[in-house]
């Protein structure tokens, strides 16, 4: 439960922020925008799709624009499920044979837009009675795109607002969401593990999204599931073994997704590792993460990385590592967090969990860059994690990587613990085949043992040696008097 007492405390800093949706509400891709006459009828469809900004050269295919939208309490599987003023083109148009998951949506939309005298909800109500599947899909414009099952939202032609924007949209939604667990006979009562509060427990948990990994399910993953009755207890079936809040299922949930959708994470062969920090003030929270990220990840380029330069010339000589040398201005008592996840079919598999103090974590990775230091230094200097493991991997590539040496490498650096010894076995392995397929299979070429392979073996004997695991330590360049 530290986990999601964690995450929960972190999605009240974004929600203050207004990072994050609130309570009852996701973030989702949304394609198109159904523009409607007073009358009910389409005036026009609007894509809001957006290229991705990759950097890619290439013409990409856009992609769905992120907006908060509101989510259904109840979880939708294999069940008929819809959402409010918004869905996918199966529920809200009808196509691909949805006619039981459009009058379930049309069935949604009357209940809680009853009696409503907004122009705009009206609309809305006058579309589901005049909307007609069979000719009127292939009327709209991108109807081809809108075949495919895309999300689309609504809008009354000519304002600016999104029908689920409206201020009466928000309040009937919001007391729709309140009232769910009172009208839901089946939920348990219990105290929250998370908050401690006594009321209605989730049955289920959200899902969490974000994993960019071709085993991870497009429509998320759960971080905590119970389904197997090997899992159950007491009697207790499904989530209510692990007895959370509603909101508090909600919160750590979409705390965790808006941070593997960021880019400072660190993406480890099929493992993604994300960071934050909780302080009193958002600027320390936010100054001790930027201090981390450039520790993991050091900046390519020339004018930022020279911030860190006295850092590495420190320790080069072995001088001991202040946390004011990083960062002056924040306190390195903050706490940090430190979280390592993969894709394990619908459910989310926690590689590593790390908690402490800034200042120590940073310490516990300039241990690291210590023991891989050398004389002269390696191309590609800092290496990143991801950069060290593809030394591991046949041919050098990140999907050949060991299986959990990912884990096993994270944890070192962040707990201090030594080296899997699986990465060194797999690195002398590698200079020990010293070459690599390249293009065609029938040719090979020689490739000579480089110097993050070096660096690694001797960080895998200097930590050994430090931690008292090995009485022989290894310089950090070459000693011309060894004979041996």
């Amino acid at each position: 439960m530290t986990i999601l007492a964690a995450l929960t405390a972190h999605y009240e800093r974004l929600a203050s922020d207004g990072a994050v949706p609130p309570y009852g509400y996701s973030d989702e891709g949304i394609s198109f925008v159904i523009e409607l006459r007073p009358d009910g009828t389409v005036a026009d469809v609007a894509d809001v799709r957006q290229l991705p900004d990759n950097g890619s050269s290439k013409s990409p295919r856009p992609v769905p624009k992120m907006m908060s939208v509101p989510r259904n309490p109840v979880r939708r599987t294999s069940n008929i499920v819809p959402q409010f003023l918004w869905d996918n083109t199966k529920y809200a148009l009808g196509v691909a044979s949805g006619d039981r998951a459009l009058g379930a949506f049309r069935t949604m939309q009357r209940e809680l837009l009853a009696d409503t005298r907004e122009p705009g909800l009206l609309a809305m109500l006058r579309f589901l009675d005049e909307w007609q599947v069979s000719g009127d899909v292939s009327a709209l414009r991108y109807a081809d795109e809108m075949l495919e099952k895309c999300n689309v939202v609504f809008r009354l032609d000519g304002a600016r607002s999104l029908l689920h924007e409206l201020p009466e949209a928000i309040e009937r939604w919001s007391g729709y969401v309140e009232s769910a667990a009172s009208r839901d006979s089946s939920k348990q009562q219990g105290q929250c593990l998370v908050t401690g509060g006594l009321g209605p427990l989730a049955k289920t948990h959200y899902p969490v999204k974000g994993i960019r990994d071709p085993r991870a399910q497009s429509s998320g993953a759960s971080l905590v599931s119970f389904n197997f009755p090997a899992t159950e207890s007491y009697g207790k079936r499904q989530s209510y073994n692990s007895p959370v809040s509603n909101r508090a299922a909600f919160a750590y949930s979409t705390a965790l997704s808006a941070l593997l959708r960021t880019d400072r994470k660190v993406n480890v062969g099929g493992t993604a590792t994300v960071f934050w920090a909780c302080a009193g003030g958002d600027g320390d929270a936010q100054g001790a993460e930027d201090a981390i990220w450039n520790l993991v990840s050091p900046p390519t380029d020339d004018g930022e990385n020279a911030k860190l330069t006295d850092l590495f010339a420190k320790m080069a000589s072995g001088a001991p590592f202040s946390w004011s040398d990083l960062t002056p201005d924040i306190d390195e008592r903050t706490r940090f967090y430190v979280l390592g996840i993969s894709p394990n079919a619908a459910r989310l598999a926690v590689r590593f969990w790390w908690e402490g103090e800034v200042g120590e974590l940073a310490r516990r990775i300039v241990e690291h860059w210590r023991d891989l230091h050398l004389i002269p230094l390696p191309s590609g200097w800092p290496p990143t994690p991801f950069l060290l493991l593809c030394e591991t991997a046949v041919q050098g590539e990140a999907k050949n990587i060991p299986p959990r040496l990912e884990g096993g490498l994270m944890r070192a650096i962040f707990k201090g613990e030594r080296y899997p010894t699986a990465l060194l076995s797999s690195v002398l392995g590698r200079m020990r085949t010293g070459d690599h397929n390249r293009g065609d299979h029938n040719q090979r070429r020689r490739r000579k043992d480089n110097g993050l392979q070096a660096a690694i073996c001797r960080a895998c004997i200097a930590r050994d040696h430090r931690l008292g695991f090995e009485k022989e330590n290894v310089p950090v360049s070459l000693n011309r008097d060894e004979p041996n």
